[in-house]
């Protein structure tokens, strides 16, 4: 079953690196499989500040959530933007759908791959570390 997620907020993402070895299913492209599955016709790419048409479906990382396919445009999905890079700040724009993936080992074996995800030492929650040895996710870190 494919997880559909409505974006409450402006969450920080980013492209992630070595997606090319995840295939859409059914022979679609990610942006037609997105449509078919969310049931909604693609618009302005999912960034925040980017008013162009979203023309693929991206794989990004999405803060507190994980990887997912989201309908960006040609620009932002360019592998050298690195406005879109972990590290640059970047959001999505609040009520986007994304759909939820699981992480290939082409994403996860990246040579840019920074990702290092734990498990929260209070709530086990799969979380990214904000530093080395950050062990508390950003929700149990205020309790």
């Amino acid at each position: 079953m494919n997880e559909i997620l409505k974006l409450d907020g402006r969450f920080p993402a980013w492209n992630i690196e070595g997606s090319s070895d995840d295939s859409a299913p059914l022979g679609f492209s990610w942006i037609t499989w997105a449509e078919y599955i969310t049931g909604k016709k693609r618009g302005r790419c999912s960034y925040a500040g980017c008013d162009n048409y979203a023309a693929h479906g991206g794989h990004i990382w999405v803060k507190q959530i994980g990887c997912c396919i989201a309908p960006i445009c040609s620009q932002c999905n360019y592998h050298r933007n690195s406005k879109r890079w972990q590290g640059s700040k970047s959001t999505l724009r609040n009520g986007i759908l994304v759909i939820k993936r699981q992480m290939t080992s082409g994403m996860l074996n990246t040579d840019r791959n920074i990702i290092q995800n734990k498990n929260c030492i209070i709530c086990d929650k799969n979380f990214t570390p904000k530093r080395e040895n950050h062990k508390r996710c950003d929700w149990c870190s205020f309790c």
